[in-house]
């Protein structure tokens, strides 16, 4: 009589165990349901023209710019950086020779593969950018990895920043355009 007390008590026991895991499991499955998820953004790609598609997951957060409908901005996306375009305006200058890359890295407005090295397109940017309105406010490096880094400043609080990056016989150039920036 013990032994089928014991195989009784302790058929139970897996029962009520069962149960236990299954209320836990479904209120977890209830409250990430519930809670909103992150959502990755895919790595910008430089834009042709400013009626580049929006981003579905990254609308624009403030006004548009004079003369631009919001359908025919890009979507931005907050970054450790902050708040970028997900693409350039067709009036930003490109390196000659300039493809447009995804490197997986994360956001940014535009990722390009440079047929020359960082020191060159660091100057050759640095002197588009000044013909373009914006002034250089620093540049770092060559970093110990052969990088350099240019911010600079349009009017307002338009920040950009761009970095260039050896990529064997190339230069890797990532842009961050702040949102802060007009698109045109």
């Amino acid at each position: 009589m013990a032994n089928r007390l014991r195989r009784r008590s302790s058929s139970r026991r897996p029962g009520l165990f069962g149960l236990l895991v299954l209320a836990v499991s479904l209120a977890a499955a209830c409250a990430t349901a519930a809670s909103p998820t992150p959502s990755s953004a895919p790595a910008a790609s430089v834009a042709a023209s400013p009626a580049a598609s929006p981003s579905p997951s990254a609308a624009p957060s403030q006004a548009s710019p004079a003369g631009a409908s919001p359908s025919s901005l890009p979507g931005q996306t907050k970054t450790a950086w902050g708040l970028i375009w997900d693409a350039l305006p067709a009036t930003f200058p490109h390196y000659p020779g300039a493809e447009p890359t995804d490197t997986r890295e994360g956001p940014s407005s535009a990722s390009l593969a440079l047929p020359t090295q960082p020191k060159t397109a660091s100057d050759w940017w640095t002197s588009a950018m000044t013909k373009l309105g914006y002034q250089t406010e620093g540049t770092e490096g060559p970093l110990e990895d052969g990088s350099i880094v240019v911010h600079s400043a349009g009017s307002g609080s338009c920040k950009v920043q761009a970095s260039f990056a050896p990529l064997g016989s190339d230069t890797l150039e990532t842009i961050f355009l702040a949102a802060a920036c007009p698109f045109k």
